[in-house]
């Protein structure tokens, strides 16, 4: 391996001092001679798995990169382009990183530099970018995060849990204590809080819905699920962190359902009607109870299944079953049938 110049390791040791991210590479064969361990460190990767490696033409190898130009600026005039750097590792996602390149002569030969941003701002920006896509996850999954410190009483809370109780963004009057105090009366049982004082170390996660108060004195259902993070000396919670949604349309629906059901079975049972119900993905079949006596089953030891109700029929009736079927596993309307 060709030693690296000496005013390039000189270099290397400015840049790192100012935690910028930077390597050089060697004219014509683009060849890493020389980074600085704070790219490295970034990339989770030694120095030595670096220099040595050839720039492939992007997404062709292990190093690999591609001219690439910014976003444009406020002018609306395009950036400098840039050299954007892969690295693909044997496990994990492939790392990133920009570069302006700038040729210079190091101890007679031809050097290509390529100088990144600040080690710092390039974690920054990660950090950033991790947040943006986290909230961009949790609002279009409904969820609002949230977390509690117990040593120091501070609560975190994200505009989203604001919004669900319609309290305005960053009012100090609703934290982590005060949402309990709103918990229906009848819930309280159901919160963290609770579980935390009645169930000892054993637990640390935990996913429950209840009412809470609106702001507005309405109440809602919420789905919370948290986990809290203990001391490992003695085991007492010291934070808790989680995330809540508003469900109450869901539970709204629910509850539709179950009086829907309950005015069913009451009609069935005065009009001796039957309902059954198939589930294509598993195959399962329920019956209602009128159903198992309108076939003669409500003793049997078989647990219902399509063969079962089949073997009831006619062999002529099974044919118009089956075809019925069919027809109801596409959505198509299915014709009212009549059989022995």
């Amino acid at each position: 391996m060709t030693e690296t110049p000496a005013s390039l390791l000189e270099l290397a040791k400015i840049l790192q001092l100012a935690s910028v991210e930077w390597m050089a590479a060697s004219v014509p064969d683009a060849r890493i001679i020389e980074i600085t361990p704070c790219l490295a460190e970034r990339w989770r990767v030694t120095r030595e798995e670096i220099i040595g490696q050839t720039l492939a033409k992007y997404g062709k190898g292990k190093l690999s990169a591609r001219h690439v130009t910014d976003e444009t600026n406020d002018a609306g005039q395009n950036a400098p382009t840039r050299v954007e750097v892969t690295y693909s590792p044997p496990a994990g996602a492939p790392k990133h990183a920009r570069f302006s390149a700038q040729l210079m002569k190091a101890d007679g030969k031809e050097v290509m530099l390529l100088i990144g941003q600040s080690s710092r701002a390039a974690l920054a920006a990660e950090t950033r970018d991790v947040e943006r896509r986290l909230q961009l996850a949790l609002r279009s999954g409904g969820y609002a995060l949230w977390d509690y410190d117990y040593s120091t009483g501070v609560s975190n809370l994200s505009p989203e849990v604001y919004e669900m109780l319609s309290f305005p963004v960053g009012d100090s009057s609703l934290n982590f204590k005060t949402w309990n105090e709103r918990v229906h009366p009848d819930d309280v049982n159901k919160t963290i809080d609770h579980s935390l004082a009645h169930s000892g170390n054993n637990v640390d996660q935990w996913q429950t819905k209840y009412r809470v108060r609106t702001r507005d004195e309405k109440y809602i259902w919420v789905e919370v699920i948290a986990g809290v993070v203990r001391d490992p000396i003695d085991g007492k919670p010291t934070k808790t962190i989680g995330l809540a949604r508003n469900i109450s349309e869901q539970m709204n629906a629910f509850e539709r359902l179950r009086f829907s059901e309950r005015n069913l079975r009451r009609s069935q049972a005065a009009a001796r009607l039957g309902s059954w119900a198939y589930k294509v993905d598993t195959g399962i079949v329920k019956l209602s109870e009128e159903m198992m006596e309108l076939f003669g089953i409500a003793d049997t030891v078989l647990p219902p299944s399509l063969t079962l109700l089949e073997s009831y029929m006619d062999a002529e009736d099974q044919e118009k079953w089956r075809e019925a079927l069919e027809l109801a596993k596409i959505g198509r309307n299915v014709p009212n049938l009549e059989f022995m």
